[in-house]
């Protein structure tokens, strides 16, 4: 080999050497590279299924609010519907909110908005985010709060897994709702006159003290919170009275006048020379009652008990 040769080999081999630390860091960056793209990817993913049990955590209550309010009209349309009083509010109540059934029936007035329907969304909305969810809600408690308001409670087990990066989220949830009953009807009037006259429960908005704010508090067909009138629950189930099931240190119980006029406009006999507190009216005893003096009102009469509360007098 002569001399113009060797001289080649030996530059091509020297050249070599100079490029096989270069290729071999380029190789390490570009594996490195790979592997840093991967770990962006799972922190990335990572944060998308912490907003996502974050965005779940929001909305539970909002859910249990919505399930809860449609729960409280649904129920009344079906006692009055089929003039039959529930067995167990609290137990017919939780049915319809979680699982938008009565009695094991498929309740359509629940519209889709039962918690089970909200658990089921969740599952959907799971997907978008590539993961496979899990959500069981147990636990669901219905409470009468005060007068004019139920608390729904819950808890719920959250699980969210990507399979593709081996990522699990548990959490363990739990939510309120205070649920306002105004606006919905008061089973008691339909109850007790076979559906022909019904009231929606409106709060008073000011104290009923006097014969001027007694007029208008009975014309208005409104309610005032009671320690003896029956509670939203306990009108639910036919009674008139609060039940020791539904008291608490809270006013829970409930008050309205009866207008005797609407029931004998709708052909109803009624109690004559009794009070219209409704409580008593709707009771199976019920107290005598008289007319208050200085009343517009001639078929507005109270028992003295009643009388003295909303402070007036009474005709002898």
């Amino acid at each position: 080999m002569d001399v113009g040769k060797r001289r080649a080999i030996f530059y091509s081999l020297m050249a070599l050497a100079l490029l096989a630390p270069i290729a071999a860091f380029a190789l390490y960056s570009a594996i490195h590279a790979q592997g840093g793209g991967a770990a962006v990817v799972t922190t990335v993913v990572g944060r998308e299924t912490s907003n996502f049990a974050e965005s779940v955590e929001l909305d539970f209550p909002r859910a249990l609010s919505i399930a809860g309010k449609t729960s409280l009209t649904a129920g009344v349309n079906h006692v009055v519907s089929s003039g039959e009083a529930m067995d167990d509010a609290q137990l017919r109540l939780r049915e319809l909110a979680w699982n938008a059934t009565y009695y094991g029936v498929p309740s359509v007035l629940m519209s889709n908005n039962s918690i089970s329907d909200w658990t089921a969304r969740l599952q959907t909305k799971g997907l978008a985010y590539g993961l496979n969810v899990s959500a069981v809600v147990t636990d669901v408690s219905i409470v009468p709060y005060d007068s004019f308001h139920v608390l729904f409670s819950a808890n719920m087990s959250l699980k969210a897994r990507s399979e593709a990066y081996s990522l699990n989220l548990t959490r363990s949830l739990y939510a309120q709702a205070l649920v306002s009953i105004e606006g919905v009807e008061d089973p008691l009037y339909p109850l007790n006159t076979n559906g022909l006259v019904g009231r929606v429960l409106r709060a008073n908005t000011t104290a009923v003290y006097g014969v001027e704010a007694l007029d208008s508090f009975f014309a208005d067909r409104r309610y005032v919170p009671s320690a003896d009138g029956a509670s939203f629950m306990d009108r639910l189930e036919g009674r008139a009275v609060l039940s020791p099931r539904y008291s608490s240190s809270r006013a829970t119980g409930l008050e309205s006048l009866v207008d005797l006029s609407q029931l004998l406009g709708q052909g109803i006999i009624i109690k004559e020379n009794s009070t219209v507190a409704d409580y008593y009216y709707f009771n199976t005893t019920t107290p005598a009652g008289y007319g208050v003096n200085g009343s517009a009102y001639p078929l507005l009469l109270l028992d003295n008990a009643s009388a003295s509360v909303f402070g007036v007098g009474l005709a002898s």
